[in-house]
Order: C-alpha cells, then sequence, then structure tokens
C-alpha cells in the first residue's frame, strides 16, 4: 500500500494483545507513533515490528492530553489520532488513499469518518454508542486545534472546515470498545476525574434542579430515543450506565463551579 503524509499517534497501556491488527490497518501512514504508558506487556515489541517510533511516557495522562503534548512531535503534519481498540476497514484505508492522491483533503481542517462500536466483540446497534457514528479521524495540525479537555476533542481553526466522508456500508472504523463491564468503569472512572474542569471550560453550567433531571433524560436517550432496547439487556445496562456517568460529571461539574465562586 502506498505510504501516505500522515503520522498516527496512537496511546497505549498494555493493549499489545490489540496492537497488531490495528497496526495492521493503517500501513497507508508513512510514520507511526507510539505513546507507550507503562505498558508491561508485549507493546513496545509489537510496535518495534511495525517500525513504529516509541515515545514512553510515565504521566498517565489523558488522551486528550497526549494529543496536545505530542502533535508537534509529528514528521507529518496530517495526523491521524488513533487508539489501539480500533481496526480502518479496508474500505476506508483505499478511500483515504484516494483522497490524499486526488488532494481532496489539502483544503481541509480535519476528516471525519463513520465509525461503528462493538461491546465485547459485538456490534452495538442502538445505545448512545450504537448505529452509525461520525468521529475526527485525520486533522491538520497547522488548521486544527486540540482542546486538552476530556471528551471535548478540538476544533478547527479560522475558516477552516471538516470533510465527511460518506458512509458506503463497509467504510468504517471497527471500534472494539470495551471488553468488559470492568474495563468499562475503570476507564470512565478516571474520565471523571477530569469532567469538571472540561464541561466549565467549553461554557457549560449546572444546578441541584439540572442533576436530578439528568438521570432519566440520559436514560431515555440512549434506551428510548437511541433504541438502546434493540441490544437488549447489553443496551439497558448500558443505558443505565451512560445514565450513572453523565449524572456524576453534573455532581463534578457543580463541585467545579463552587470551587471557583470561592
Amino acid at each position: 500500500m502506498k505510504k501516505l503524509p500522515i503520522s498516527a499517534i496512537i496511546a497505549s497501556r498494555n493493549e499489545g494483545h490489540l496492537l497488531e491488527e490495528c497496526l495492521n490497518s493503517i500501513q497507508f501512514c508513512s510514520e507511526i507513533i507510539i505513546i507507550d504508558l507503562n505498558s508491561t506487556d508485549n507493546t513496545q515489541e509489537i510496535a518495534q515490528s511495525f517500525d513504529a517510533r516509541i515515545i514512553r511516557e510515565t504521566n498517565p495522562a489523558l488522551v486528550e492530553e497526549l494529543h496536545v503534548k505530542y502533535c508537534t512531535a509529528a514528521s507529518n503534519d496530517w495526523l491521524l489520532t488513533y487508539d489501539p481498540d480500533e481496526v480502518v476497514s479496508e474500505a476506508l484505508a483505499a478511500e483515504i488513499c484516494e483522497l490524499f492522491e486526488r488532494d481532496i483533503a489539502d483544503s481541509k481542517s480535519h476528516v471525519m469518518a463513520p465509525i461503528r462500536y462493538y461491546f465485547k466483540n459485538r456490534m452495538l446497534k442502538g445505545t448512545s454508542w450504537g448505529g452509525l457514528k461520525y468521529r475526527t479521524f485525520l486533522v491538520n495540525r497547522n488548521r486544527y486545534t486540540f482542546s486538552g479537555k476530556v471528551h471535548l476533542g478540538g476544533a478547527a481553526l479560522g475558516d477552516w472546515t471538516a470533510l465527511y466522508i460518506p458512509y458506503r456500508g463497509n467504510n468504517h472504523i471497527h471500534h472494539y470498545w470495551m471488553q468488559s463491564w470492568n474495563q468499562l468503569l475503570e476507564k470512565h472512572c478516571r474520565y471523571l476525574e477530569k469532567e469538571g474542569e472540561a464541561r466549565f471550560s467549553a461554557g457549560e453550567r449546572t444546578n441541584l434542579l439540572k442533576i436530578v433531571k439528568t438521570p432519566f433524560t440520559i436514560f431515555f436517550k440512549s434506551f428510548v430515543k437511541a433504541r438502546g432496547v434493540k441490544d437488549g439487556l447489553t443496551g439497558f445496562l448500558l443505558s443505565l450506565f451512560r445514565a450513572w456517568y453523565f449524572t456524576t460529571a453534573q455532581i463534578r461539574l457543580l463541585k467545579y463551579q463552587n470551587n471557583r465562586r470561592k
């Protein structure tokens, strides 16, 4: 496969069992940077077998913070922000190659790609995660800025705009999102540490009434509106989890608000 002027930035901690398939799917990138977060498994061996550049990171930062820290370390202006549990389909990889060969992305700040989420290796049909979604896949670091805040991603600079890749049935990212309930809880507990500040920075404000309403609103959106019912018991439990998470995030935001007033 032809190499494109794209640098992949992947943060990984003990995810060597996922890394090989992940890296195999992005062979169109001319540079691969693995940010190793104190892994004790075979992450480094897998990375070396793909001639990836390995950066040891001892600070257990969130991936959004790592994007800010290392976006200037890449050799290319185009960056692929990626997770070890993601696999690019062959059809999407071919489409990315075509975009660059025809200079279609040259006037854009970032590229949005279709993505489908899996829970325990089963594709989710509903819930707030399931069904067809889009996510920021490629960014040009001169036209796009990373927020550095949990779940806030980033934004185009100035008048630059995004390019959306139309979904054609097989040109998507397979996101093997969570393998267990323990993984889901552990990861989101880490996110919660930063939620108050992130939401406040995004201009969000809350109060006790909003907090009381949140679990009911979020559960309804995930299980009913987003058709979590299609995923049966898994969809029900994921919708409950999302309701708990958003309610706790609102509580963290209220605490952050109150501390800012002191």
